[in-house]
């Protein structure tokens, strides 16, 4: 089971508690080399504890169950390829636009390769879907 790492701003303020707790560390005048290996030795011990995951989320993750839930179904949608396409019939294309291109995947089917594009996926969607609007069928 990988760890996933830890956010900034949690690391930030592992930090700044260890700092808060070992103060009396940060003043002494007298072996300074050992308190600050002890500090670094603490924030590491305190960092890798917060890295940690418990047996009941390594099972949740080995079973494939989701870690949260949410009330949306959010899909991917690449705008910048839709207002390419929309501008590609007008004489002046926006430049920032046309710098990019446009990616294509390609996929092997009876063995035969088909290019796949949700731009064209839209374009040439079936007549049955004509009135659908570009909203709805993302």
């Amino acid at each position: 089971m990988t760890k996933p790492g830890l956010n900034t701003y949690s690391m930030f303020d592992t930090i700044r508690q260890i700092f808060e707790r070992n103060e009396t560390l940060l003043t002494t005048k007298e072996n300074i080399q050992n308190s600050a290996r002890s500090l670094v030795t603490k924030m590491v011990n305190a960092l890798t504890a917060k890295l940690e995951i418990g047996s009941p989320m390594a099972s949740m993750y080995l079973l494939e169950n989701p870690d949260h839930y949410t009330s949306h179904e959010f899909v991917n949608f690449y705008w910048r390829t839709f207002v390419r396409e929309a501008c590609s019939v007008f004489s002046t294309p926006l430049e920032e636009i046309d710098d990019i291109p446009e990616k294509v995947m390609l996929n092997k089917s009876k063995g035969k390769f088909v290019a796949l594009s949700n731009v064209h996926d839209y374009i040439y969607r079936p007549s049955a879907f004509g009135s659908i609007n570009l909203y709805d069928w993302i």
